[in-house]
């Protein structure tokens, strides 16, 4: 809608930049030159779409579009809620394992991570190195192939 109005005023622009004529040579001062208009037009609006899942850096304000993903759900939320969330997950799998192997063993639980999934895990990493100190134990043991 924003750019539907920015196109009418550059439209309304465009008209009085046709505006032009030629001043009489026996006008005093101004005779000879030409008069018209060159006002510059406004730039069309563009809100980036994240259906492909983005990233803003903190105290970055950006306007975006979201909802716009055709198949999928999307999640907007600070890291700290992405990472509360993992943990929580986690903690939910670890839950549902010891019920059912009645132990306490650590499991592993193997992500290949790439595009945009690796640079949320490079953002997480130091929170979740933060975790494993409190805790006392690795939460996570990283390499890359």
């Amino acid at each position: 809608m924003a750019n539907g109005v920015i196109n009418s005023i550059n439209g309304m622009i465009n008209a009085i930049n046709k505006v032009h004529f030629d001043i009489p040579d026996w006008v005093p001062g101004f005779g000879g030159n030409r008069f018209g208009f060159n006002i510059p037009t406004i730039n069309n609006i563009v809100i980036p779409k994240l259906a492909q899942g983005g990233f803003v850096k903190a105290n970055t304000p950006q306007l975006a579009m979201i909802g716009d993903n055709k198949t999928q759900g999307e999640i907007v939320a600070p890291e700290n809620k992405m990472l509360d969330m993992i943990i929580t997950a986690l903690k939910m799998f670890k839950q549902q394992d010891t019920a059912a192997n009645n132990n306490d063993k650590p499991v592993e639980i193997i992500l290949n991570l790439d595009g945009d999934l690796a640079v949320l895990a490079r953002i997480l990493k130091p929170y979740l190195d933060s975790e494993s100190k409190r805790k006392g134990y690795k939460l996570i043991l990283g390499g890359s192939r």
